[in-house]
């Protein structure tokens, strides 16, 4: 038994030892998000986190200094979200594989954040499988998007009309959605830009309908995801 045990462990070594090694810095505000990507990659052969950063700024110093193999960037961060980082990175090297996350996953912003030179983009409902399978795949430098986003693609195409798009919003529905987001209330609104309250209700019922968003919060990410805002 002892001797099983022994020539296990060797072999399971040698497996580790012949396989090259993917650095990866891991970028999210969100501590939990972090831990869990850092232990499901732990157990993965070949991976190694060699930093983490809880916003996108950090998430370019980070990027900078190690030049990692694979970097996770969430795309909703503050004060600088994961679309700049992406793009201020690439600026300083297109050796930089990124694997954008995100909680959505509608077309138009997916394609939004691949211009941005991301090598590919998975929602946080993907599985351990498929996140795995993305890893290995952007940091080779190939392109992945997980299922979720290529099952909207395909309903995109044969239901345009549910596409939950900000091309969809009027540059009023813009302007007041840009409002909304700052906290600013509907009787607030309607005196700066000047028309009544109730046109303002109308507005604020357009956005809510044409983005599907449940709340404000919704609403908030979904403009900070869609570059339409940026953090003080």
């Amino acid at each position: 038994m002892v001797a099983l045990l022994s020539n296990s462990i060797q072999f399971r070594n040698a497996i580790t030892m012949s396989t090259p090694t993917i650095s990866v810095l891991i970028a999210d505000d969100q501590k939990l998000i972090r831990d869990t990507w850092t232990s499901i990659l732990a157990l993965e052969p070949g991976f190694q986190v060699v930093a983490e950063a809880a916003d996108g700024e950090e998430a370019i110093q980070l990027g900078i200094w190690h030049r990692p193999d694979l970097i996770l960037m969430d795309i909703v961060m503050s004060p600088v979200n994961g679309v700049t980082a992406i793009k201020e990175l690439l600026s300083v090297s297109t050796a930089f594989n990124i694997l954008a996350v995100s909680m959505y996953a509608q077309p138009w912003l997916v394609k939004q954040i691949m211009k941005t030179g991301a090598k590919g983009y998975i929602t946080k409902n993907t599985s351990r499988k498929e996140f795995l399978q993305a890893a290995h795949q952007t940091a080779k430098g190939l392109k992945f998007i997980c299922d979720e986003v290529k099952t909207n693609l395909t309903e995109d195409l044969i239901l345009p009309h549910r596409s939950r798009s900000i091309n969809q919003l009027t540059k009023r529905e813009i302007e007041i959605a840009e409002l909304i987001c700052k906290g600013l209330t509907s009787k607030e609104i309607s005196g700066q830009i000047d028309i009544q309250q109730k046109t303002v209700e109308v507005h604020r019922n357009n956005i809510i309908r044409k983005l599907r968003v449940k709340n404000t919060a919704d609403l908030v990410n979904f403009m900070y995801a869609a570059g339409l805002l940026i953090h003080d």
